[in-house]
């Protein structure tokens, strides 16, 4: 059982959300073996930073594409604030001058 749990976190860890990322990382440090193995060591340089950004824009575009949100417009009825029921009666202005007593009762606590 302990077993089984290590290598599912290992695989969640490794594979995640998208499984290209790991694939593609399997893939670039292969070429990177290759390179080194054919005594290519300045290019392996080269190509490991430059493989590990295009994954990550390749990873990141796709993420943003899926979920593309609409677009909003400066006067969009969207924009405007959502309007709710009100439960009490309207709020009561104040003449100039006027003083008020506030009270800190909701209407449907105040005795009857």
């Amino acid at each position: 059982m302990l077993v089984k749990r290590f290598f599912a976190f290992w695989f969640d860890f490794i594979i995640g959300d998208d499984w290209t990322v790991a694939a593609g990382v399997v893939l670039l440090l292969a070429v990177a073996a290759g390179l080194a193995y054919a005594n290519l060591q300045t290019a392996t340089w080269i190509i490991v930073p430059a493989g590990v950004a295009g994954i990550l824009t390749i990873s990141l575009r796709r993420a943003t594409t899926e979920a593309k949100p609409q677009p909003l417009h400066a006067f969009s009825a969207s924009l405007q604030p959502p309007t709710t029921a009100h439960a009490g009666p309207p709020a009561r202005t104040s003449a100039p001058g006027e003083t008020v007593k506030l009270s800190m009762r909701s209407p449907s606590t105040e005795p009857r």
